[in-house]
């Protein structure tokens, strides 16, 4: 990560971070959902006996919203908020709060959702998915007709996509809403999208398990992230077959290249009680590694090369523990053994083929490629096959 971080990447390491769930039926919880719908479902009755202006409903929603920490109750706050106004009658608030941003001074080192207006915006941008058709209304920039009210909100979450500090929720959003519409909003924003609102994008996309876009997301899933690459690759991992794409030669070296940023990031743990590793969760590893040889072997590609690598020094960690009689997890153990008999056949290719590819690949690949490649020759170059080859026998 560059020293300074990309806009966005505090708030987005802060939605990675594994908190509790929200105990809903908590007394504490309940006392405070119970208060908030009572003061939302007063302003709703004012707004509607036209006794308080639509900028007074905002400052007092913004005054009444922070019930708890934003990561807890985003899952849960929304939802209740769209119940009490179904009809949509505080939608005009809701968008104007949106447009009102975040505060000039924050800064992109700190967590925005501490700050109450960038907290509330969140949760605005959040509730607009629930509301699928709203009802006709006027805004100052936009004008929900009968016949495109739906449209014109799910066209409004789209032009918030590509805003790093604001992507998370606007493709949420779109994925809450689920429509036809929705999802042309996505892909489109996915077309365009780079660093973290892409891998927003693409979780969204993900999640909503449209196979028919899985080439898609695949063939340019890890282009333009400058660094958060292993973001965008986990994802993926964890929702594609890629042992199917692997053996197709039109999307086998982007399934490789994303299995390369999974070696590559891989901690190997000895511990007999660790958390469980996301490289062997979805428990098709070695289908994975089977799969990545025969691309290496009929496809021949620089990514081959590079999957294969890192997957050398990984089985290498593995097979050395093994020997020493170091623990290995019997859950890891079950998966990486039908793979341990491949290494020299690997190493083989490696030396034969592989270092002929990565040499080509260091003078025609993209710029931004070429320090892994370069980083790559030079391990190959710092290891003797005699040494590694014997490492496995």
């Amino acid at each position: 990560m560059e020293a300074t971080p990309l806009p966005g990447t505090v708030e987005h390491l802060l939605a990675l971070r594994p908190i509790p769930p929200l105990d809903t039926n908590a007394p504490e919880v309940k006392q405070r959902l119970s208060l908030l719908r009572n003061e939302m479902t007063h302003l709703l009755m004012l707004k509607r006996w036209r006794k308080i202006t639509e900028d007074e409903i905002a400052n007092q929603i913004v005054s009444l919203i922070q019930v708890g920490p934003f990561q807890q109750w985003r899952s849960v706050l929304p939802a209740m908020l769209y119940e009490i106004d179904r009809m949509g009658s505080l939608l005009p608030i809701w968008l104007r709060l949106i447009e009102r941003g975040d505060p000039p001074h924050i800064s992109r080192q700190t967590d925005p959702t501490t700050n109450i207006q960038a907290y509330t915006r969140r949760m605005a941008i959040l509730l607009l998915g629930y509301y699928k058709r709203p009802m006709s209304t006027h805004h100052s920039l936009i004008t929900f007709a009968d016949q495109t009210q739906s449209q014109e909100l799910t066209r409004f979450l789209g032009s918030l996509l590509l805003d790093p500090s604001i992507s998370q929720y606007a493709s949420r959003s779109l994925a809450i809403m689920g429509t036809c519409e929705a999802l042309e909003e996505l892909l489109h924003g996915f077309a365009q999208a780079q660093d973290w609102p892409k891998i927003d994008i693409l979780k969204c996309c993900l999640s909503l398990q449209q196979e028919a876009f899985y080439p898609l997301l695949l063939s340019s899933g890890l282009q333009r992230l400058h660094g958060l690459e292993p973001y965008a690759a986990h994802a993926l991992y964890h929702t594609l077959p890629l042992d199917t794409y692997l053996y197709q030669p039109q999307l086998s070296a982007q399934a490789a290249f994303l299995l390369y940023w999974m070696f590559s990031e891989h901690t190997p743990s000895l511990e007999p009680d660790s958390s469980p590793q996301p490289l062997f969760e979805n428990g098709r590893f070695s289908d994975n590694v089977c799969a990545l040889f025969y691309s290496a072997r009929y496809h021949r590609t620089w990514q081959d090369a590079l999957a294969l690598h890192e997957l050398g020094k990984l089985l290498g960690h593995y097979w050395q523990a093994m020997q020493y009689g170091d623990g290995v997890q019997s859950a890891i153990l079950s998966h990486i053994t039908p793979c341990l008999p491949m290494m020299p056949e690997i190493e083989q290719w490696l030396h034969e083929t592989g270092n002929d590819l990565l040499s080509n690949a260091l003078h025609t690949s993209d710029a931004t490629l070429r320090p892994l490649i370069e980083r790559t020759l030079c391990e190959r170059q710092a290891t003797s096959t005699d040494k590694t080859t014997s490492t496995y026998n």
